[in-house]
């Protein structure tokens, strides 16, 4: 198995996972992305979760297993939500299309904004995060 795409940024910074993947994104990025939400989650304790803040101006397809791991990762349920920005018409829609997957397929619900900056992304994770987590996480 190889490891993620050199050329996506996978990073943790103020306790929020942050993506900004550059080109396709594959089965190997999503499980490095998995792998670090459920680091985040486990310094979290046992209630822990993790927001996610993706910048995809420059993402490209998305491959069909790396679509399938997203839906069916058995760990969604840590995944609070995420602020997704620079996104046109067609990326929002696959990434909505994708988000439906995991509620079908995972049977969990997760909370996906769209926004215009980064600046408008973040301030809504920081929101989120002062609200504190919902008492049954991914639901």
């Amino acid at each position: 198995m190889t490891g993620p795409d050199p050329r996506q940024d996978i990073r943790v910074e103020e306790g929020v996972l942050v993506f900004e993947p550059c080109g396709p994104v594959g089965e190997a990025d999503v499980r490095a992305l998995i792998e670090r939400g459920d680091e985040i989650a486990q310094r979290a304790g046992s209630n822990g979760g993790y927001w996610v803040l993706v910048n995809v101006q420059h993402m490209g397809a998305v491959d069909p297993k790396a679509r399938r791991l997203a839906a069916t990762n058995p760990g969604v349920k840590r995944f609070r939500g995420g602020a997704i920005y620079g996104a046109s018409l067609v990326t929002r829609a696959l990434i909505t299309l994708i988000v439906r997957g995991m509620a079908i397929l995972g049977h969990t619900h997760v909370d996906l904004r769209f926004f215009d900056s980064a600046g408008e992304a973040w301030a809504w994770i920081r929101g989120q995060q002062k609200q504190g987590s919902s008492p049954n996480p991914g639901h």
